[in-house]
């Protein structure tokens, strides 16, 4: 059975419910005691908490998690809204990696096909779908995302550098300059082991 996926009544104030979510502190509870002081008092809004839930943004207990905090992040922001949308909406992605960049015909469609849900119901799901990703960039991961911590220690143990105009950086020593590229390959989803081996095997042959 399909997994319930996340709606709204009303997303008129959803945009705004994200916006305060950075400029206010973050609070131990994201209670509707919380929304409220936030300016959020509709009874429609009630169900925001639920749905920052299934985003990744709260944990069960409805405390703020590592997810809304990076949130908080403005140049980081829509991207860390595109991978909760990616969590919350998986069943949508299965079908259509590019939905968030269809239609909302094609949405709804979608929608029903994975939910069997009633019109009314796909409606309410397309829409809050579409009015998420409307403010979340999925096409990549800025560049200001701190290194990870083995990434951190490589640099700690690496020769000091000076940067220099045009992002280039040049060692104190006057030793030889390498390069080092980071190649990333995002395989295709398929049960077929065969398409794997393909790729694999060209990878061998052109890189070595």
């Amino acid at each position: 059975m399909a997994k319930e996926l996340p709606y709204l009544i009303s997303t008129k104030r959803l945009p705004e419910l994200f916006t305060k979510i950075q400029s206010a502190a973050v609070p131990e509870k994201f209670t509707t005691q919380f929304l409220n002081k936030l300016g959020l008092t509709s009874s429609n809004e009630r169900a925001y908490p639920s749905l920052l839930r299934k985003l990744g943004f709260l944990d069960s207990s409805g405390a703020p998690t590592s997810r809304y905090r990076a949130y908080r992040n403005t140049a980081e922001a829509a991207y860390v809204l595109a991978e909760g949308i990616r969590e919350a909406y998986s069943e949508l992605f299965s079908v259509n990696k590019k939905i968030h960049s269809q239609s909302k015909e094609t949405v709804k469609g979608i929608v029903r096909q994975v939910t069997g849900v009633e019109d009314r119901y796909a409606r309410l799901i397309s829409t809050t779908f579409l009015v998420l990703c409307g403010l979340a960039k999925f096409d990549s991961q800025p560049t200001s995302i701190p290194k990870s911590k083995e990434k951190v220690q490589a640099t700690e143990n690496t020769q000091p550098a000076i940067r220099e105009s045009g992002g280039v950086y040049r060692p104190e020593n006057p030793t030889p300059i390498s390069f080092r590229y980071n190649i990333e390959i995002h395989l295709p989803a398929t049960t077929d082991i065969a398409v794997y081996n393909a790729i694999f095997k060209s990878l061998k042959e052109h890189l070595g």
